[in-house]
């Protein structure tokens, strides 16, 4: 909220400064141009924004003035007279033979002296003091229109005075500006405080730029971290009585690997053809195995001594019919 805050001040400051600064060259230039004299030319032609010049003869009168009041929570503090309008007969051929006025504006106390001055002094001469002296004031003037409000005071003002006897008649012999009263060093003030804004604002600006400049490649850039970096870090005591160090690993180094001196010539070289596939040599089938011959000779010669002899017969050799009959019984029984 406050960087939001700080930064539409700044915004105000320079439009404020941008302001001051046409305005001030604006006023300059048409002061350095062509400023009409309302003491030899007419005042019919003048438009908002002009500037004019002359001296004050004449002054009938004042007719209005606005007060300026400081308050403070609502508590009137002090109040002053900000400006007076003082109606002025133009002199001019043409205007003086139509009976022409204008309003002069002024603010400064001195300027009003001056005035009230040369209002006593024309009034003494109304009566017929042919020798009476005149104040002498020459002045600078910006133009405005005159509000309808004042206008209004000034017909009013008139109209008591019997200069006219009605407020359309009083209408054609005014000329709805004012004139008023404007220092020239006031546009040279203007500019260079204008400038000065803009200076000031720019600096800033650019003091911003470069601090979120910075920041942003400060995060977003990290430098790479090389072999030999030192870390200067503090040990602080833990709770137990030993002292805690950091130490940060360190990236381990990676060997460098051979590369070929000519790559291009290396890669360019033909490749060797392919050696041809030794034939393996086909072997031949064996032949079948011999079947054995037969065993011949006298049958006498032959060792039989693992064979039974006759005395593993001799036991069931030695047997009747009677052995048999009863065998014969036990294994089938014919009772039933």
């Amino acid at each position: 909220m406050t960087k939001i805050r700080i930064a539409i001040v700044l915004i105000v400051l320079f439009i404020m400064g941008i302001a001051l600064t046409v305005s001030g060259l604006g006023n300059l230039i048409k002061l350095n141009g062509n400023v009409p004299d309302f003491n030899f030319e007419s005042m019919r032609d003048i438009k908002t924004g002009d500037f004019v010049q002359g001296y004050v003869w004449n002054i009938d009168g004042c007719y209005a003035y606005t007060t300026t009041t400081n308050t403070k929570y609502g508590i009137e503090l002090n109040s002053y007279t900000s400006d007076e309008y003082f109606v002025m007969p133009l002199v001019n051929e043409k205007d003086l033979a139509d009976e022409l006025y204008i309003t002069i504006i002024a603010s400064k106390k001195q300027d009003r002296e001056l005035l009230y001055a040369i209002n006593d002094a024309t009034w003494e001469y109304y009566a017929g003091n042919m020798d009476v002296v005149f104040p002498d004031m020459g002045i600078v003037a910006k133009v405005n229109e005159l509000d309808s409000e004042y206008e209004q005071y000034l017909i009013e003002a008139m109209l008591d005075a019997e200069y006219y006897e009605s407020a359309a008649e009083v209408r054609k012999h005014i000329i709805p500006y004012t004139l008023t009263i404007y220092n020239p060093s006031s546009a040279y003030i203007s500019l260079g405080i204008g400038l000065l804004i803009i200076i000031a604002f720019a600096v800033i600006g650019i003091l911003i730029y470069n601090k979120n400049k910075a920041s942003l490649n400060q995060y977003s850039a990290p430098s790479p971290m090389s072999a030999d970096n030192n870390f200067n870090i503090e040990s602080k005591p833990s709770e137990n009585g030993f002292e805690e160090s950091y130490v940060p690993p360190q990236p381990v180094p990676i060997p460098d690997i051979p590369q070929p001196v000519q790559p291009d010539e290396f890669f360019a070289r033909t490749p060797k053809p392919a050696a041809p596939i030794a034939e393996q040599p086909k072997e031949e089938p064996s032949a079948p195995p011999a079947a054995p011959e037969p065993i011949s000779g006298n049958m006498d010669e032959l060792d039989t001594s693992g064979l039974l002899d006759d005395s593993y017969y001799a036991d069931d050799l030695d047997c009747d019919d009677s052995d048999f009959d009863a065998d014969f019984a036990k294994d089938n029984d014919f009772s039933e």
